[in-house]
């Protein structure tokens, strides 16, 4: 079962290993009652495209621990899911699933390295996209699975990573990039042009970090790179972008400078000419009597309809409430020039609960994490992640999503899990999320096996309102939030952007066909 950390913590919580945390197995098999032969049997229902499910990945009999990363819409009104994992052998791998309208799996692999010296490395897949041509796109990290002096196999030189896949899933190329010491790509996207614009991380040979941004062409040649250099103890780093309406590119993640007071991290925007000139850069912060008292984390960014931008993520601040403290996810509403035209966040303030055992009450803020965010028709957001469930004595992670207004007020919001015979949620998050063609969303995230070890991918396709027809019992009440005015204050940041020059060399991948087993729950 899932707990927030303290929200202080949210500090640089920067990964480099591509580690995979795992998803689940068991299926439940569905009970067949024999029908009887008069009068015939009415047709069966029409199949919903809303549903509640879990699925399983199993190679060679056995069953992979998967952790969901991202899920995409796909033309033909299904979805494709990735998800970090390791192989039977104990290397990190990644799996990818394709859904149906109905979720009803039509493939499913696992992306392995295929070493030349015959070692073979770990790969780590973070982001995907449909592209143009009806395959995928799918970026992140590898270990010792390159080739060529700039990035070679068993060096213990981690490289960004950018696949290309065909529609069917079979691999058309395969691209490491060597990014300063390590690297690793948290969103990749196709480009107007056929191309690609890829976001992530660098880290150079003092260890600090910088904000890194690739524009490659349809093949995965770079055609420029850019990245957010730290400095002494400045540093930055990119989770999502997107591609403006003037060819240019925004980027979003977050902002620190280390302190002997400790370090918190900033919500940075950062915009990119067509040709990755530097534009304009964005920090969002509070700050009570000169002293920074906010922690924000900027996951996610979309194009909105006006012109401009909104970024999802996460949010806390010691000072807030005259000290009591609050955190909640994110919803920033930005114009085309970056500036702040109104934020909000969504908290539940503060919760007491015995602490089991005897133990003294304990009390915290109760809040949201959002992971994603899209834009309605109605030019209101939908936003996914996970939010804090009040219980007697704990306050458990599970599955979080919620419709707001175009002004950011909060409309309807959903907790969505699994639950044990004793009620515990064993649902964690929704990782990702996507629009449905019906006016709904797939939200997609890990679930824990009640029978093994092992972790699966948990989805729910719902309709506009969140729901799974008239009852579903995976979906409950979530705690109730307020839509605040988090007081974050716009700053202009000034972050030395440094042209780099990167070489792509190709990665042997192998794609290894599994099987998939499905949990139905509504």
């Amino acid at each position: 079962m899932k707990n927030r950390a303290s929200a202080l913590a949210i500090a640089v919580a920067v990964s480099f290993s591509v580690a995979l945390l795992g998803l689940p197995g068991t299926a439940i098999a569905a009970s067949a009652k024999k029908k009887p032969p008069s009068p015939p049997p009415s047709p069966p229902p029409s199949a919903s495209s809303t549903y509640v499910k879990a699925f399983s990945a199993i190679v060679n009999g056995t069953t992979l621990n998967l952790t969901p990363n991202e899920v995409q819409a796909t033309s033909d009104g299904g979805d494709i899911a990735l998800a970090q994992t390791n192989s039977p052998a104990g290397q990190q791998v990644s799996w990818l699933v394709k859904l149906n309208s109905v979720g009803v799996p039509q493939w499913q692999e696992m992306l392995s390295c295929a070493s030349t010296t015959g070692t073979d490395g770990s790969i780590g897949g973070l982001s995907l996209q449909q592209t143009a041509d009806g395959g995928f796109i799918v970026a992140g990290g590898t270990l010792d699975c390159g080739s060529g002096s700039s990035c070679p196999a068993v060096s213990g030189h981690q490289c960004a990573l950018v696949v290309k896949l065909d529609p069917a899933g079979d691999v058309s190329w395969a691209r490491v990039y060597d990014a300063s010491v390590s690297g690793v790509i948290r969103q990749v996207r196709q480009t107007a042009d056929g191309g690609y614009v890829a976001a992530g991380t660098a880290l150079d040979s003092q260890n600090n970090v910088g904000a890194m941004i690739l524009k490659l062409d349809a093949s995965g040649n770079v055609q420029w790179q850019q990245e957010l250099t730290p400095a002494n103890s400045t540093g930055a780093y990119f989770n999502s972008v997107v591609q403006n309406s003037g060819g240019g590119y925004v980027a979003t993640g977050d902002f620190y400078t280390a302190t002997s007071a400790g370090t918190k991290t900033q919500a940075l925007v950062a915009s990119f000419g067509a040709d990755g000139s530097p534009g304009f850069q964005r920090e969002f912060t509070a700050v009570d009597s000169g002293q920074v008292t906010s922690v924000s984390d900027a996951t996610s960014i979309i194009s909105t309809s006006d012109g401009g931008y909104a970024v999802s993520g996460t949010w806390f601040d010691s000072a807030f409430g005259g000290g009591v403290g609050a955190h909640g996810g994110l919803l920033l509403k930005l114009d085309s020039g970056g500036n702040l035209q109104w934020q909000r966040a969504y908290t539940g303030g503060q919760f007491c609960f015995s602490g089991g055992g005897g133990a003294d009450e304990a009390c915290t803020n109760i809040g949201v994490e959002s992971n994603s965010v899209h834009q309605t028709g109605d030019g209101g957001f939908v936003l996914a992640g996970d939010g804090d469930l009040e219980l007697a004595n704990e306050v458990p992670l599970v599955p979080w999503q919620a419709k707001v207004d175009a002004g950011g007020n909060l409309l309807w919001q959903h907790f969505y899990y699994q639950s044990a015979p004793t009620g515990a949620p064993i649902s964690a998050d929704f990782s990702s999320s996507a629009l449905t063609p019906g006016g709904g969303s797939l939200a997609a995230g890990l679930t824990e096996s009640l029978n093994s070890p092992d972790d699966k991918l948990f989805a729910a396709s719902t309709d506009g309102s969140g729901l799974v027809g008239s009852s579903c019992g995976d979906i409950h009440a979530a705690t109730p939030l307020q839509a605040v005015d988090p007081g974050l204050t716009e700053q202009t940041t000034v972050l030395a952007v440094q042209p780099v020059t990167t070489s792509p060399v190709n990665s042997a991948l192998t794609v290894t066909p599994t099987s998939v087993t499905t949990q139905t729950d509504c």
